[in-house]
């Protein structure tokens, strides 16, 4: 095998949970959001707040002042980042990342537990007078997966990691051999067949870069976003339809991950898939 993942026991470089809004989060909001943290400290210790000032021209009062971005993080022994919770105001978006993969049946609890905690606490605080509530547009998922060429030759081809040609890698980049080269393929059909209420969309990426210090790596990223035909009420996602069932937010969480797997079993070789802790269904 000449491609090695680029961890001893997985490939996963990052794993990221999002949620888009449907407007932007005031400064109130953000404020009710920053107030958690002392509840999630011992995870996420670290607290940074970003100043941001806002300039109104013109006649008229004042627009509601755009909340601060919030971040709430824990950071690895080499000082780089681990875990985060962030709530971007004015990109109306909270994320959660994790860089320090272990099982996905350990850290989706973890990302769902954590968005709830802010999704109450937006609820409770409410925006300012005249503003629709805040509602969910979006629920997304990203894996990053990193292989790197294992040999001394410039003569890489991803023809030594995939078990055959995927169908959304264009023949330029499967022949390629010995080149940088990127692709991007996207997909957009119903998440569930019986509903169109909520559409899947699949953005996949190939990058294969020379880094200093690296060598050739391949950079596998696929995001899935779970994108409703109408915003819904933060409840429709934490509320679980009856008792000792997931909540929605779980089980579509586990919904997109399970995509992303089946993609990563249906291209990789068989030797790499046992490699990384996968294997084929």
């Amino acid at each position: 095998m000449t491609f090695r993942p680029v961890n001893p026991r997985n490939a996963v470089l990052e794993a990221v949970v999002l949620l888009h809004f449907n407007r932007q989060v005031f400064a109130p909001e953000a404020a009710a959001v920053r107030a958690l943290h002392p509840r999630l400290a011992h995870d996420l210790p670290r607290l940074d707040e970003v100043q941001v000032a806002t300039i109104a021209f013109g006649p008229g009062p004042p627009s509601p002042r755009l909340g601060a971005p919030v971040s709430m993080a824990a950071f690895k022994k080499d000082g780089t980042l681990e875990t985060r919770v962030f709530l971007n105001g004015a990109g109306a978006l909270l994320a959660v990342n994790f860089l320090l993969y272990t099982k996905w049946d350990e850290l989706r609890p973890k990302a769902a537990g954590w968005i709830c905690m802010v999704l109450a606490a937006l609820r409770e605080i409410g925006g300012p007078d005249g503003i629709p509530p805040l509602q969910v547009t979006t629920v997304g998922h990203q894996m990053i997966n990193v292989f790197i060429w294992d040999e001394a030759d410039g003569g890489v081809t991803v023809r030594e990691l995939f078990a055959e040609k995927p169908s959304r890698l264009a023949d330029a980049a499967w022949n390629a051999a010995g080149q940088p080269w990127f692709a991007m393929h996207s997909t957009n059909q119903p998440l569930d067949a019986e509903s169109r209420r909520v559409a899947l969309i699949d953005s996949l990426s190939f990058d294969l870069a020379e880094e200093p210090k690296i060598g050739w790596r391949l950079r596998l990223e696929q995001t899935l976003e779970a994108r409703f035909a109408q915003p819904i009420d933060f409840d429709d996602l934490v509320k679980a339809e009856q008792e000792g069932r997931l909540a929605p937010i779980d089980a579509l969480l586990d919904r997109l991950h399970n995509e992303t797997r089946s993609l990563m079993c249906s291209i990789l070789r068989p030797d790499m898939l046992r490699r990384i802790g996968m294997e084929a269904p």
